[in-house]
């Protein structure tokens, strides 16, 4: 889980494509209240995940 310190809405997934790194946004909150479940996207091998 997250630690109370964590910035729920401003989690962001970095993913190396070919020639460029496209991030994601994720807003926790939002997502586990149902809303927004386009942002839940399915993880892969490389994918970095940063919560501030």
């Amino acid at each position: 889980g997250l630690n109370p310190f964590a910035e729920e809405e401003d989690i962001k997934v970095f993913r190396k494509l070919k020639n460029e790194t496209r991030i994601f946004h994720f807003n926790y909150d939002a997502v586990a209240k149902g809303n927004e479940l386009s942002q839940n996207i399915i993880l892969e091998r490389g994918d970095v995940i940063v919560v501030p």
